[in-house]
C-alpha cells in the first residue's frame, strides 16, 4: 500500500510500484483460506500450501522496505513530518475504521430490522476507545498502520541513523536480527522436540528494538539495499540463503508439527527477512536490466501502485459485504476462493479509490 508518496514518471522508481502491489495482493492473500489451507491440507497439497504461506509472510516486511525507500533518504523538518506524514495516517485510521463501524451498526440494524438506538455520548465514548485500541470490528488488518504510525513519529530518527549505515553496521543490523528471529526460535524448536524445560527466553527488559521491530528493522534495510549497488550485484548469494531459509521453515514447522501434532504459524518468519530482500532486490533488478519497459506498462504500474493502499483499506469493508458469496460459490475450492477474491477485492477497491480521490480529504490523505 502506499504510505507515501513515490516521484512522478519519469522520476518515479517504478520497480517500488510493482512490490507494492505483490505485498498488497499477499496481504489480501493472507486473510483467505488459500493461507492457512497447510493447517488441514496432507501430502503434497500441504507442501505446496506451506510453501505459499511462507512466500506471503513477506507482505509487511515489503511495505517498510519501500517506506524505508522513500522515506529515510528525504530532508523534512519535524513540523512537516507531523503535520503532513503523521496527521495523515492519524486521519486515514480515524476515516476507515469509522466507515468500518458505521457499515457494522448498519449490519446489525437490517438484521434487527429497525435501526439501533444509540446514546450519542457512550457510543461517540465507546468508538474513540475502540480507535484508540484498534479494535474496531472489522478493521483488525489495520495493525499495520498503527505499527507504522509509530515508525512515523521516531522517523527523524531512523533518517539520522539511516544516513551513516555503512556496510558493517547493516550487517550488525542483520546479526542481531537473526539472533532473535531466527537462531534462538530454531534453538527452543529444537529443545522443546525433546523437553519443554529446555526452552530459552530472554528477561523481557532486553530490548534491540532497531533489529527486531519490524517498524525500525525493516525500513533501514529498505533504505540501505536500496542505495547500495554491492547488494543488487549478490542476487545469486542472497537467492541461495532465501532458499536455505525456507528449508529451514520447513524443517520446523514439520518438527512441531511431528511433536504437537497440529500444524502453526509459528515458524513462517524464521527468514522472512531474506525472502523479502531476495523479493525486493530481484523486481529492482529486473527493471534496472530491461529499462525499455514500455511506457504504457510503467503507466499502469504507477496507477495500479496508487490505489494499493485503499484496496488494503476497503479489503474488510467490501468483504462483509461480497466474501460469503464467492465462499458459497467456491466451496471446498480454497486456492480458488482465495484468488478470485484477490482480484476481486483489487479491482472493486480500486476502483474505489479512483473515484474517492475525486474528492478533496481523500485525495490528501490516499
Amino acid at each position: 500500500m502506499q504510505t507515501e508518496r513515490n516521484e512522478t514518471i519519469p522520476n518515479r522508481k517504478v520497480y517500488l510500484d510493482m512490490i507494492r502491489v505483490i505485498a498488497t495482493f499477499l496481504v489480501l492473500f493472507n486473510h483467505l483460506p488459500g493461507y492457512s489451507n497447510y493447517y488441514t491440507s496432507k501430502g503434497i497439497e500441504q507442501f505446496v500450501s506451506l510453501f505459499l504461506a511462507i512466500l506471503t509472510r513477506v507482505n509487511v516486511p515489503l511495505f517498510f522496505m519501500v517506506s524505508g525507500c522513500l522515506l529515510l533518504g528525504r530532508e523534512e523538518s519535524i513540523r512537516i513530518v507531523f503535520s503532513k506524514r503523521v496527521s495523515r495516517i492519524i486521519i486515514v485510521l480515524i476515516v476507515f475504521e469509522l466507515i468500518n463501524w458505521v457499515e457494522g451498526a448498519v449490519i446489525i440494524s437490517v438484521k434487527q430490522g429497525s435501526l439501533i438506538q444509540l446514546d450519542l455520548l457512550e457510543t461517540t465514548r465507546n468508538l474513540i476507545l475502540s480507535i484508540l485500541a484498534g479494535t474496531v470490528n472489522g478493521s483488525g488488518s489495520y495493525w499495520y498502520l498503527y505499527s507504522y504510525l509509530g515508525m512515523l513519529l521516531l522517523l527523524p530518527f531512523l533518517r539520522d541513523i539511516a544516513k551513516k549505515l555503512e556496510v558493517n553496521k547493516f550487517l550488525l543490523l542483520i546479526s542481531l536480527h537473526a539472533l532473535i528471529w531466527t537462531i534462538l526460535p530454531i534453538l527452543n524448536c529444537v529443545g522443546s522436540c525433546h523437553h519443554e524445560s529446555w526452552k530459552i527466553s530472554i528477561d523481557s527488559h532486553f530490548s534491540i528494538c532497531l533489529a527486531t521491530e519490524k517498524a525500525f528493522f525493516y525500513p533501514l534495510i529498505g533504505y540501505y539495499i536500496d542505495q547500495s549497488k554491492t547488494v543488487l550485484k549478490n542476487i545469486t548469494f542472497l537467492t541461495i540463503v532465501a532458499i536455505c531459509g525456507v528449508v529451514i521453515e520447513y524443517i520446523c514447522t514439520y518438527a512441531e508439527y511431528a511433536f504437537t501434532g497440529e500444524m502453526s504459524q509459528n515458524y513462517l518468519q524464521l527468514c522472512d527477512y531474506f525472502i523479502a530482500i531476495l523479493t525486493y532486490v530481484f523486481i529492482k533488478k529486473m527493471f534496472v536490466l530491461y529499462p525499455q519497459l514500455s511506457v504504457h506498462f510503467r503507466h499502469f504500474l504507477c496507477t495500479v501502485g496508487g490505489v494499493t493502499l485503499g484496496v488494503y483499506l476497503m479489503d474488510q469493508f467490501y468483504k462483509t459485504i461480497f466474501y460469503s458469496l464467492f465462499n458459497n460459490y467456491f466451496d471446498g475450492m480454497p486456492y480458488t476462493l482465495s484468488l478470485t477474491w484477490c482480484l476481486f477485492s483489487f479491482l472493486i477497491g480500486g476502483i474505489t479509490t479512483a473515484i474517492l480521490k475525486r474528492l478533496p480529504l481523500f485525495r490528501v490523505i490516499l
